[in-house]
């Protein structure tokens, strides 16, 4: 399942550290915990936190943009109060957007460029007006908060090695065919001296992207980017459509940077094969059907989400993306 290109040889005991940890004294802690007293790698790894959730199937939701690529979006008043604010949607953090009603192109998982009372802002080359538009549903509008690395005062170098979210899946509105699966999010690995390294890093595991929550037919969300400070990052995959395949992420700042697989467009399910998610660095991709195989769920980190069948010939929901990850290996 892992690229070669991620392979390493360790050089001594890893010692691993759950949900990332803060470095520091807790790369000492962790080696004494284990009974351990080299000085040998400590391995962080950084996951997607759980999300809090804002607004309900009542509230609604204006899309503008304010110059250029920034899309600006606000409550209009109208519905339960989502609670906008710059303290529950902080410059920095990833925001799923994943509204029932919205234009495609205006769904997915972006960081917050700007926030204030009642809005926040993202980039999105692709976004478009949308005005009036109900969230739908609960769980259509989340953030999740960033984390923080801290450097050790007697590291020496560290590996960074990050894959973004994977792209969210097409829905399927009839039992004969498939949604198009989301592609695949890009990787990056990279050696940084500790020299380079700041006091702290801002490290952002990327989300995967929404699914088509109302199984119209929609073109999926694409997933988060993942990044470790200014160092290296990875885009998310794309959101899968009916008709389209669709590229993988990037990555940029990796001494390795390694595109996501594509998505692959949904279809009669008498095609070899539909709907199927797109290959990450650490993740696989599935669904749809090849060939008489059974049905199966994409895996791992940064894959893209498997397309849909319907049951019946009613309207079936697309699925999320895989979750990226970040994982920081420190040597001293």
């Amino acid at each position: 399942m892992a690229n070669s290109a991620f392979q390493k040889q360790n050089i001594s005991t890893p010692v691993s550290v759950a949900n990332g940890g803060t470095g520091a004294s807790t790369a000492a802690a962790a080696r004494a915990n284990l009974g351990i007293t080299s000085t040998g790698p400590v391995v962080r790894v950084y996951t997607v936190p759980a999300p809090a959730w804002y607004g309900d199937s009542t509230t609604r939701i204006d899309i503008t943009n304010t110059g250029g690529s920034t899309w600006r979006y606000t409550w209009d008043g109208t519905g339960t109060n989502p609670n906008i604010n710059t303290t529950n949607f902080p410059v920095g953090a990833s925001v799923y957007i994943a509204g029932y009603f919205m234009n495609p192109a205006n769904k997915g998982v972006y960081l917050i460029t700007g926030s204030g009372t009642n809005y926040f802002e993202v980039t999105n080359a692709s976004g478009t007006s949308d005005l009036d538009q109900l969230l739908g549903g609960a769980n259509t509008l989340g953030v999740y908060a960033s984390q923080t690395w801290t450097k050790p005062a007697d590291l020496k170098h560290v590996e960074v090695v990050l894959v973004g979210g994977g792209g969210g899946s097409n829905g399927s509105t009839s039992s004969s065919s498939y949604g198009g699966g989301g592609s695949g999010a890009g990787g990056a690995r990279k050696v940084i001296l500790a020299a380079a390294l700041g006091a702290t890093e801002t490290v952002i595991p990327g989300p995967g992207g929404p699914g088509d929550k109302r199984g119209t037919g929609t073109t999926g969300g694409r997933g988060g980017p993942s990044s470790f400070g200014s160092h290296l990052s990875a885009t998310g995959g794309l959101g899968g459509g009916t008709s389209t395949i669709v590229l993988g992420g990037t990555a940029t700042g990796g001494d390795i940077n390694v595109p996501g697989g594509y998505g692959i467009d949904g279809g009669a399910d008498t095609s070899d094969t539909r709907g199927w998610g797109g290959d990450a660095p650490f993740g696989l991709g599935f669904g749809g059907r090849s060939s008489g195989s059974t049905y199966q769920s994409s895996t791992g980190y940064g894959a893209g989400a498997q397309g849909t069948r319907s049951s019946g010939g009613s309207d079936t929901p697309g699925n999320d993306g895989q979750p990226g990850v970040v994982q920081v290996t420190e040597y001293y």
